[in-house]
Formats: structure tokens, C-alpha cells, sequence
């Protein structure tokens, strides 16, 4: 296993930079929630190290107005959490990375199993799952990092679908949801890590092994809050 690397570059020497500023021109001081939103533009996943990697230099604190207390802050909740994800992989789990910015919605899984089924994890927009009339067979929901329900059982068929959506977020957050009576070709646990504002979904695909009923209980259970300022919902529906 590779050793994960956060790959951060530190330039604050700005001697002999010289930059035209109109004086008559207020700049108004950013929040940290709103440092972390450029940051987040330039952090990417680094599939080969299984982590996120982002570098600021000093020309990007100048063009967005940063400052070095809080890209130290921010790059620090970063190696924090890629610490979590370098723990998870030594353990054998299968761990989902995503990452939404500028340049578009990511999703990168590690650690996957050479099962013979194997089903992708889809990124789907929210807009477009409330356009659809889907009736849920069952629901767990989270605001400021704290699940509303850890445990939800119900009837279904023998293969449903997850879909898993963080609405809105400020700063990096994780979680795990397992289920108890099913599994997926990551297998039953969904490690998930992402970013400071992941919009949209993961969906993914689960179902029993060795049933030939129509309906079947599942249990599908959070195993711990998730983490930064994080809103958002689990949803199951019969898999069509």
C-alpha cells in the first residue's frame, strides 16, 4: 500500500512581487467557510495515493483574497481527513472519495473487490431525482453532521437502490452506512468521504444473495454522524 500524500505548496515569500491596487477600492475580508469554497476549486483526488491533493500558491492567495490563517486551517482539516481514509484503506474497507468544484462532480472508489457483478456508483444531480416520481421504501436524513434516524428497516424487492445526497456542507465530512441483511459488489459497508459543498447524489446498487422471495426486509444502519456542517439524506427505493 502506498503511504497517501497531501501535496500542499506554501509560497508566502512575496518579496519582490509587485501588484497595482486601486486604493480607493474596499476589499472585503472573506470567511473561512468561503476560503474553503475556493480552496475546494483547487483540490483534486489523487487516485494513486488514494487522497485529496491540492496546492496554493501565492498567486492564488492574492487573485481570491486569501489568507494564510485559513488556508492552514483548511489544508490541516484536509490531511485530517486523508489520515481517516489512509486508516480506512490499511483496514481492508472499500472507501469512496468524491468531489464536486468548478471543474465538475468526481467519484473515485478504492479498494475494490474483484467481484464478477460490479455496478458503479452513479453521480445524479438532485434536480433530476425530484423530477422523477420514485416512491422510497425507506429514508434516513442528517443536518449539521447529525443523523436524524442510524438504523431503517423495511420490505422491498431483493434489489434496491441508494441514493446517498449531501445538499449542502462546509467543510470536508464522512461517513459509513452498512447494511445488515444485503450487500453490493463493494460489499456491505459504504464508506464515503467528499468535499465542502458535494451536490447531487451517489447511487448504488444493493441486493440479497440467496433469496428467491419477492419481498424482503432489509436494514440499512449509519454507523456514526457525519462530519462538518453537512445536511443532506439517505434514500432506498426498489431497484426498475
Amino acid at each position: 500500500m502506498k503511504k497517501l500524500l497531501l501535496s500542499f505548496a506554501f509560497v508566502f515569500a512575496l518579496v519582490g512581487c509587485k501588484k497595482e491596487f486601486d486604493e480607493e477600492k474596499i476589499i472585503m475580508p472573506l470567511t473561512y467557510e468561503q476560503e474553503v469554497a475556493v480552496i475546494n476549486n483547487y483540490t483534486t483526488i489523487d487516485t494513486v495515493n488514494n487522497c485529496y491533493s491540492v496546492i496554493i500558491t501565492d498567486e492564488i492567495m492574492l487573485e481570491h483574497n486569501l489568507t494564510e490563517k485559513n488556508v492552514i486551517r483548511a489544508l490541516k482539516g484536509i490531511e485530517s481527513i486523508n489520515k481517516n481514509i489512509e486508516e480506512d484503506i490499511k483496514d481492508g474497507k472499500v472507501v469512496t472519495l468524491t468531489l464536486n468544484n468548478m471543474h465538475g462532480f468526481k467519484s473515485f472508489t478504492a479498494n475494490i473487490s474483484k467481484s464478477q457483478i460490479k455496478f458503479l456508483d452513479l453521480y445524479v444531480p438532485e434536480s433530476e431525482l425530484k423530477r422523477t416520481e420514485r416512491v422510497y421504501a425507506g429514508k434516513m436524513s442528517f443536518a449539521y453532521g447529525n443523523w436524524f434516524e442510524y438504523s431503517k428497516s423495511f420490505e422491498a424487492t431483493e434489489q434496491v437502490t441508494s441514493d446517498f445526497c449531501v445538499t449542502s456542507c462546509d467543510g470536508y465530512w464522512s461517513t459509513v452506512i452498512v447494511c445488515e441483511t444485503g450487500s453490493s459488489s463493494y460489499g456491505p459497508a459504504f464508506t464515503i468521504y467528499g468535499n465542502s459543498n458535494t451536490a447531487g447524489c451517489i447511487k448504488r446498487y444493493w441486493w440479497f444473495t440467496d433469496t428467491k422471495n419477492t419481498s424482503c426486509h432489509w436494514t440499512f444502519r449509519a454507523q456514526k454522524p457525519v462530519g462538518g456542517n453537512a445536511k443532506g439524506y439517505f434514500n432506498i427505493s426498489d431497484t426498475y
